[in-house]
């Protein structure tokens, strides 16, 4: 599994190609600067207790983000996922089993203050809805036109 945080998510539409989803978020990483997010202490997600996350404080630029992504790529490109709250955070690891010494761990880890999200990435999305396999990675404006193919 790979760390991440989910922006979108949804199945490319039959009438689409993954050139034309690529090319279009291609597009909308060059209009997008680099973010600087703010993270919470890690921690194990309480409902099932699988995940190790990092709670994301909500801020102008990662909200104007996540609508530009809805707005252009949801529906167009890929199918739109089902209504769901969603609360920014920062996926680290998956667990199944030793929960009680990953909570101790987690516990001595300091806090990162804050983090620079560099890039938007299309992934194969696994098991459990784990980001398995990058695709394709579009770094955001500062970099403007490169995209590296990982396949």
């Amino acid at each position: 599994m790979l760390p991440h945080i989910t922006l979108a998510m949804g199945e490319l539409l039959p009438s689409q190609t993954f050139a034309a989803l690529t090319t279009g978020i291609q597009t909308l990483a060059q209009e997008v600067q680099p973010l600087t997010l703010r993270l919470s202490q890690p921690y194990i997600e309480p409902v099932h207790g699988r995940y190790i996350l990092c709670d994301i404080q909500e801020n102008s630029a990662l909200t104007a983000l996540r609508t530009r992504l809805s707005e252009r790529i949801l529906g167009t490109y890929l199918t739109t996922q089902e209504s769901r709250s969603f609360v920014p955070h920062l996926t680290l690891a998956h667990i199944d089993a030793q929960r009680e010494q990953v909570h101790a761990s987690l516990q001595l880890v300091k806090v990162i203050s804050q983090t620079i999200c560099a890039h938007i990435e299309i992934a194969h999305v696994g098991p459990k809805g784990t980001c398995i396999d990058g695709l394709v990675t579009c770094n955001l404006a500062h970099s403007l036109g490169s995209a590296k193919h990982d396949r």
